[in-house]
């Protein structure tokens, strides 16, 4: 298996052509092997609006994503995207997801292509932000909500290795690649308590495991406390060893770290005797009205941003497309 993360630094003026050199050097602008082009379903994180703006996939990530695959010569009627739903609504973002492919000429309904289609195959897209049991929530996680019903989800972080049951299980379509938007990464230990934390950066591969080892460094997680990524390398799915992952792009001598607080914290699963009950007390745990008032200054300083702005410009773009129609 190819274990080559691309991993390029961008900005929003120059999103959409980063993109398509991002999935240049992942390989993922071509077929594999050189063949024929398969038709390609795009799997999508489930949009859950408290999570955003720093861990719902962007719609410039889906925008940037099918631009580099028609300009390297799929047809619109050969993409399509996936996007299961989520509690809470996430209404906002899927109307974003909508215009951007409606703009594409891209099939809009957010739906699985019909089961007769064998040919397709899987490519996962998602954001980055920290998770309180599983370290990182990246392209693993966003597998998962397609792989696995909610309660298996629920237990991935003392049940890490049913993802790669499910994995092994399925035949067709394959995933074949990731891509995780890190222009804005999320810190926080839940959905609602997410601060946004600009990075700039993108990352793609065709070994979704090596994608989430490599995210969960720049984050500053230690990779191999990681349960997703070691089931995943343990069932023979993945690398989830640093030093063997070749890393293409802007990055030339070292990863950087943001240094994450909830990263930093963050020391593996909490407990693996399987005591379900003390995890789900420790996740209710009160919440530090500190906290709030921090994820609340952050999320305004987000506005202000470049990113914020550029998500503005696809919701506003996306409301009048609604209204139009």
């Amino acid at each position: 298996m190819d274990t080559t993360v691309a991993l390029v630094r961008t900005r929003p003026e120059t999103v959409l052509a980063d993109y398509a050199r991002l999935l240049r050097l992942a390989g993922l602008g071509e077929p594999a092997g050189g063949g024929a082009r398969p038709p390609i379903a795009l799997l999508l994180e489930p949009a859950a609006p408290r999570e955003r703006p720093a861990a719902t996939c962007p719609p410039w990530q889906l925008d940037g994503v099918i631009r580099a695959l028609l300009g390297a010569g799929w047809p619109a009627d050969e993409l399509a995207a996936i996007a299961p739903a989520a509690r809470g609504g996430g209404a906002d973002a899927r109307r974003a997801w909508r215009g951007v492919l409606a703009d594409c000429g891209v099939d809009s309904t957010l739906q699985p292509p019909p089961a007769a289609d064998r040919g397709r195959v899987h490519l996962v897209l998602s954001g980055l932000r920290t998770h309180r049991s599983l370290g990182v929530s990246a392209a693993l996680l966003a597998a998962a909500a397609h792989l696995l019903p909610p309660a298996q989800r629920r237990d991935l972080d003392w049940r890490p290795d049913v993802l790669a049951a499910a994995w092994r299980r399925q035949t067709a379509p394959p995933i074949v690649g990731a891509v995780v938007d890190a222009t804005v990464c999320g810190d926080g230990p839940a959905p609602a308590l997410q601060v946004p934390v600009a990075a700039h950066l993108l990352l793609a591969g065709r070994d979704a495991v090596a994608v989430d080892v490599v995210a969960a460094q720049l984050l500053g997680c230690a990779p191999r406390t990681l349960p997703l990524t070691r089931a995943m390398a343990a069932a023979g799915l993945g690398c989830d060893d640093l030093a063997r992952i070749a890393i293409a792009g802007d990055i030339a001598d070292s990863l950087p770290s943001l240094g994450l607080i909830e990263a930093a914290r963050y020391g593996g699963p909490p407990g693996a005797d399987g005591l379900r009950w003390l995890r789900r007390f420790r996740s209710l745990r009160p919440v530090s009205p500190l906290r709030v008032v921090a994820v609340r200054k952050g999320r305004r300083r987000y506005e202000d941003l470049a990113w914020g702005r550029l998500q503005r410009d696809y919701d506003d773009r996306s409301r009048r497309a609604g209204g139009a129609s």
